[in-house]
């Protein structure tokens, strides 16, 4: 936070390792909002960090396992608690596939949703070679099929 020097306006944490959701309660008394993301919190550990300042999850159906339990899961934990949460989709078709994100969408809400690129400033140019930050990016996709 110190090195932030004042800038700090929102972090990302696993509540299943913030013990007694001191570091979620600590941050929220500093003014900065707290987002769960790339993690499984049990549901009675999700309602806890929510009572206790968590509101939002960061791109919910990205960062989980590949193969998930089919009802008791961190996607459909998070969205049993939607009307308490903003909840944070990539909405490129790759990283949640339109058809999920069609129902996440429908299950949150439009007024509760957020969603966001995973895409870099080359995004949308083609095949080609650019520069990122000083460092060589090669985009070698074909326009229309999707990575493997």
């Amino acid at each position: 936070m110190a090195a932030g020097g004042g800038l700090v306006k929102l972090v990302t944490l696993a509540p299943e390792r913030d013990p007694q959701f001191a570091t979620t309660r600590w941050l929220v008394d500093q003014g900065i909002r707290v987002a769960a993301g790339h993690c499984d919190p049990p549901i009675d550990t999700l309602r806890g960090a929510i009572d206790n300042g968590l509101s939002l999850f960061t791109h919910l159906g990205n960062g989980c396992p590949p193969t998930l339990p089919r009802h008791d899961n961190v996607i459909q934990r998070v969205l049993s608690q939607s009307e308490r949460l903003w909840i944070c989709f990539i909405a490129d078709g790759v990283h949640v596939p339109f058809v999920a994100l069609t129902n996440y969408l429908r299950c949150v809400g439009l007024d509760r949703a957020i969603v966001v690129s995973d895409a870099i400033s080359a995004a949308g140019l083609g095949p080609g070679e650019y520069s990122l930050r000083g460092e060589r990016v090669v985009d070698v996709i074909t326009p229309g099929r999707r990575p493997d």
